[in-house]
């Protein structure tokens, strides 16, 4: 089979070299002297074509960028750059098999190996196994590929390509050519379990699957799979407590929960008998609090006091103060409580009591704000607090916090806040922002981002009665055992410095990792503003944003060297395959048959994209882009819809570039600045041009 598609190409290869050197030939030796202005005039005209489609491009007028990069091409069929464009545009449109003709004129006309592996990747794309196998053997040489990124992917390919055709020491071989170019990489964990499940060896298949998971813990989706797996490998119990992951995070419910309850009735010993569903009663007076020692902050002076919701919708609490404490209503001392002793707040016939070892002491009626006060600079201990709920990384824990607590209760439960002083709040979210082994510099520029991030956004909660929440939606707030002396450092050494545009604090938002570019904000949220139009994070200084569709693809598929990728991680670039179950669960679309992106910001972040289904079809924008495929961690990204032989949708391969949502400070990209020899102010200069930083009053 193999040597049939052979010939195929080989004969493609022929005919179509013969064609374009004819039109080579045509166009650069006529028969006639050519006037010199009228080839630098369609030259002009050649650019600004160019500018035009690439404008249109990004702008989500394909069908305009598609006419023009044609019209380029009937003009110039020569130049491979417009065919690359025009593959890149079939490419976002979900077009793969326009991309598959485009790619093949392009890969015979510049016969180089990296246009041979798109055009294997896009025969995978639309089932042609075969044909990708014999063009990556016989058409993509190592030594003309260059880079690393571009070799994995060659290997990882014909690994995964092997595996489907269950071809097994074919996949072995090719596996550690993979391996060679990125061993760690969970691409390659989950290649080792597919292998592993084809040779039977289930229980291998499922421990390389989790230490995929383990590289990329957002991928929770493969709970189910590893549950199945554990299945096959007879080791039930363990694929009861893979359903359970599977089922509280979300995936496959309906399965997980039939799953459950199956192996509960197998197995009596899971179903907990009815007289031991309360577990046993843990007496709270009991509890033992794990203080930290708080570093002593020196106050330039006193800081702003900001409230932080905790917790929300709670009927008791359970806390120890590091010192004496009072609890006030209306300016009314209610209770005097003792240093390093459990109490415990709760609601009765809606009021709000407080327990202690010796008995309880009535408060007042639940609706209404309560001060729980300690002397200043003391803290608070809070035994077991949900944190991250809705996120991958949910848990429940106890904390310790500096400042007041306060309890807003609305008649059958409370909130419990934070109320803090601005430095010591700080203290506890830089390190929670960003690694506080990360150079100085970096860190100095990440306590002013933070300061003037939290003072623009005061109030964002104010329906709520606080001013922040403690998660990700505000700002990541642990408490005291976040704080580090590197991070204090950089907070009290910038303590009050707050960047301004004109009089007015700025809306400094940050995210980890740009991917080597931030975006305008008013592409990716609605707002203009004027210090937020887009940052270049690039080393080498040809790159001009936006690039062209082609160099918009090249750039996210590989890690071209930029500030951002030093200190990046596997959050600079990263891959990721999600199949059709998991698409169809998380869009609750039916027979999943194509995916369009339908628009993108002027640093590729897709702000719209279609999904379709047999007899529906949904629009994705913004955050929603990103949960729809299982919580990536960006949406600048780059689509590799994989179908089978007969047309089937399977699943789509994923290239992203950065995490988070690509505005404003790049936390690893100013890492990597400071590591050049970059100071704070100029880092902050660099992500808010036309800022200023200076002391900020409490009147602003």
């Amino acid at each position: 089979m193999n040597k049939i598609f052979g010939v195929i190409i080989i004969s493609a290869l022929l005919f179509g070299l013969f064609f374009v050197l004819g039109d080579f030939c045509v166009y650069n030796y006529p028969g006639t002297d050519l006037d010199a202005g009228i080839i630098i005039a369609n030259d002009n005209l050649s650019k600004i074509a160019l500018s035009s489609a690439k404008r249109k491009f990004y702008n989500g007028e394909y069908s305009a960028a598609e006419d023009i990069y044609i019209d380029l091409i009937t003009k110039k069929p020569y130049e491979v750059k417009y065919r690359r464009d025009l593959s890149a545009v079939y490419a976002d449109l979900g077009e793969v098999k326009k991309e598959n003709m485009s790619l093949l004129k392009t890969a015979i006309l510049s016969g180089e190996s990296r246009d041979f592996l798109d055009l294997a990747v896009n025969y995978y794309q639309i089932g042609k196994l075969d044909t990708a196998i014999f063009l990556l053997e016989n058409k993509v040489a190592d030594k003309k590929l260059g880079l690393e990124e571009f070799l994995f992917k060659k290997y990882f390919l014909l690994t995964a390509l092997n595996i489907e055709k269950e071809n097994i020491d074919k996949a072995e071989n090719y596996l550690i050519k993979a391996e060679e170019y990125s061993f760690s990489d969970s691409r390659v964990f989950i290649l080792k379990s597919a292998l592993d499940e084809l040779k039977n060896n289930y229980y291998a298949a499922y421990q390389n699957l989790y230490q995929a998971y383990e590289n990329d813990k957002s991928k929770t989706f493969l709970f189910k799979d590893m549950a199945l797996l554990l299945e096959k490998a007879d080791e039930e119990i363990k694929a009861y407590n893979h359903w359970q992951k599977a089922f509280a995070y979300g995936w496959f419910k309906g399965l997980a929960l039939e799953k459950i309850n199956y192996y509960k009735d197998k197995y009596p010993s899971l179903r907990i008998e009815r007289e031991k569903e309360t577990p046993e009663k843990i007496n709270p007076f009991n509890l033992k609090a794990d203080w930290t020692e708080l570093s002593k902050i020196s106050f330039e002076e006193k800081s702003k006091k900001i409230k932080v919701g905790l917790q929300e919708n709670n009927k008791n609490l359970v806390f120890q103060s590091k010192s004496d404490f009072k609890i006030i209503k209306n300016s009314t001392v209610l209770f005097n409580g003792e240093k390093m002793e459990n109490y415990i707040l709760n609601i009765d016939t809606g009021n709000l009591y407080i327990e202690y070892k010796t008995g309880r002491t009535k408060l007042g009626e639940v609706e209404g704000n309560y001060e729980i006060s300690n002397e200043e600079y003391s803290s608070f201990y809070i035994f077991n607090l949900n944190y991250g709920e809705g996120y991958f990384w949910q848990g429940r824990e106890s904390r310790q916090y500096r400042g007041d607590l306060l309890i807003k209760g609305d008649g059958s439960q409370f909130t419990i806040i934070n109320n803090i002083d601005l430095t010591s709040y700080l203290i506890s979210v830089v390190p929670s922002e960003i690694y506080a082994s990360w150079p100085d510099e970096a860190l100095k520029a990440q306590a002013i981002a933070a300061r003037s991030y939290t003072l623009s956004n005061l109030g964002r909660h104010k329906d709520d009665g606080y001013d922040l929440c403690s998660t990700v939606h505000c700002a990541t707030y642990n408490g005291v055992k976040s704080e580090h002396p590197n991070t204090t450092e950089a907070v009290l050494f910038t303590q009050g410095e707050t960047a301004y545009y004109k009089d007015n604090i700025i809306e400094a938002v940050f995210s980890s990792n740009s991917g080597g570019f931030t975006e305008r904000s008013d592409e990716i949220w609605q707002s203009d503003l004027p210090y937020l139009r887009g940052a270049n994070q690039m080393i080498d200084e040809s790159y001009s944003f936006p690039l062209s569709p082609y160099e918009l693809k090249k750039w996210i598929v590989t890690e071209p060297e930029s500030y951002s990728k030093k200190y990046g991680g596997n959050r600079y670039r990263w891959q990721l395959n999600i199949s059709k179950e998991v698409l169809e669960y998380s869009s609750k679309l039916q027979n999943i048959n194509k995916i369009s992106i339908t628009d993108r910001a002027s640093g590729g972040t897709v702000t719209k994209l279609k999904i379709i289904g047999d007899s529906e079809e949904k629009i994705y924008s913004g955050y929603q882009i990103r949960r729809v495929f299982a919580g990536i961690r960006n949406s600048r990204i780059i689509l590799e819809p994989i179908y089978s032989n007969s047309g089937e949708f399977l699943s789509v391969n994923i290239y992203g570039a950065g995490w988070g949502h690509n505005l404003g400070f790049d936390q690893s990209a100013a890492a990597g600045m400071a590591a050049e020899g970059w100071s704070y102010r100029e880092i902050i200069n660099h992500f808010y041009p036309e800022t200023e930083i200076r002391k900020f009053s409490k009147s602003d």
